[in-house]
């Protein structure tokens, strides 16, 4: 009941004729865009997603200047069994023109219930040309506990395009790189992107988490709200 009152205001919201803007999804693949949000607006993520018997609700909300891109993600679905996953990070454009996209990014877990700090620097790179998008996302993974420590190079890569004005699809691969050439079994995934209106995307997506055994998937909405103004 708690999910579902959460998808519904959720989704009240993002259909508000208050919104206003373009979206710039990072959502559901592993590999993020190196665009920004549009300066001056504020801009939300909300999903599903399930991998084997696990499922999560994120949410990621963030803002941007045109240069700097503030971030807050929560996982709603751990909120009946304790404090909810909290991230918090920040995403600064190198380069934003129409074609060539490129930001460094860092964030950082908060630890709310005696878990261990996580966080990531990386940098992204995004392609976009005549409805087909190439995205690269590299990444140094930390984590504290008697010291900070490194816990390997999350790296994906993300191949788009775009079948009509509303649809476009997107595969996605991913390994997380250790010393000595040893990597992750790939988590893959595929999927489309639904746009109707210019205001509004919705995504679905389904894979496979070879370093597990287990099927992946997820749904969601990306909304943005515009500028705030009085």
């Amino acid at each position: 009941m708690h999910s579902g009152r959460l998808w519904v205001g959720a989704f009240g919201l993002f259909c508000s004729p208050a919104l206003a803007g373009t979206p710039v999804p990072d959502r559901p693949t592993r590999s993020r865009s190196g665009r920004l949000v549009s300066a001056g607006s504020l801009e939300a993520e909300v999903g599903g997603g399930w991998s084997g018997d696990a499922a999560a609700i994120p949410l990621r909300v963030k803002g941007s200047n045109g240069r700097v891109e503030p971030r807050v993600s929560l996982d709603l679905g751990a909120v009946g069994d304790g404090p909810p996953g909290l991230e918090v990070g920040t995403k600064l454009g190198v380069l934003q023109d129409r074609t060539v996209q490129v930001a460094g990014q860092v964030h950082s877990a908060i630890p709310l219930d005696g878990d261990i700090w996580t966080g990531e620097v990386g940098g992204l790179v995004s392609l976009s040309k005549g409805g087909l998008e190439v995205r690269t996302d590299v990444a140094l993974a930390l984590e504290g506990g008697g010291g900070l420590t490194t816990a390997g190079v999350p790296l994906s890569a993300l191949v788009g395009w775009g079948s009509s004005a509303r649809w476009a699809g997107f595969v996605d691969a991913g390994v997380t790189m250790f010393g000595g050439g040893v990597s992750t079994a790939p988590l893959v995934m595929g999927g489309a992107r639904w746009t109707p209106t210019d205001r509004l995307h919705a995504d679905a997506a389904f894979g496979w988490d070879a370093e597990y055994g287990e099927p992946h998937a997820a749904v969601g909405i990306i909304s943005n709200f515009g500028r705030m103004r009085r």
